[in-house]
């Protein structure tokens, strides 16, 4: 019996540290993998084994969905005891190149703010009374707009219109055409059929030939000459 008291101390000292290891006792988890995955299924995933997270860094990348662990410490198969952290990085979508502002702009100055940016440029040039040759007259998208394709629609001044479609003068006073080519800036060469032709007034002859002939296309800053033959009515 002596013998039973003098061990009883020692009993309960074995009993309470067994009790206290076992009350205090933290389990430990295996770190799954989560990398490709999205991020709320991650936090999903690791809330079920009582792990916490935590996100210290954003990546872009342009073929993944945003959200998507990337990266994670400790690594996949790593030992962690319950509520301890994770640390992920996880994906973002780059931000999209917005458009500048090309309207105003020269077509050189918009080539060269293009090849500074990295943007296409597509142009197309038509006719404007109000806009001098190669102003940017309009831009699609507009100022601000992002550009998925990085390209610019350009539509450019060439100015204002300088091809003309000569008409048929052949049979028309010689004055009306005199009157034409003064308004549109042609030198005009007038020839006489015969001598006797050239005793009258223009408006008592018509054209006979004419260069350049009718239905061609000229542009009027050449420095085109236009030549007719009158004759008396």
């Amino acid at each position: 019996m002596k013998n039973i008291l003098y061990f009883l101390p020692f009993l309960f000292f074995i009993a309470g540290y067994t009790a206290l290891s076992w009350l205090t006792q933290v389990n430990s988890v295996v770190v799954p993998q989560l990398v490709g995955m999205p991020l709320a299924d991650a936090i999903k995933t690791l809330s079920e084994l009582q792990l916490n997270v935590r996100i210290v860094g954003l990546q872009e990348e342009t073929d993944v969905p945003a959200g998507t662990v990337m990266s994670h410490v400790p690594a996949a198969g790593s030992a962690l005891k319950t509520h301890q952290r994770v640390f992920m990085i996880i994906s973002k979508n780059p931000e999209l190149l917005k458009a500048p502002q090309c309207v105003g702009m020269l077509v050189d100055q918009a080539d060269l703010l293009a090849h500074q940016n990295g943007i296409r440029l597509k142009k197309f040039f038509i006719t404007s009374a109000t806009h001098p040759k190669n102003t940017i007259i309009a831009q699609s998208p507009s100022e601000g707009q992002p550009l998925p394709d990085k390209t610019i629609l350009l539509y450019c001044s060439k100015g204002e219109d300088s091809i003309v479609l000569i008409p048929d003068f052949r049979g028309l006073s010689a004055s009306f055409v005199e009157s034409f080519c003064a308004r549109n800036e042609f030198p005009l060469e007038v020839g006489y059929v015969s001598s006797h032709d050239s005793l009258y007034s223009y408006d008592a002859c018509v054209v006979k030939h004419q260069r350049p002939l009718a239905g061609s296309l000229v542009d009027m800053h050449k420095g085109l000459k236009f030549q007719i033959s009158i004759e008396k009515v």
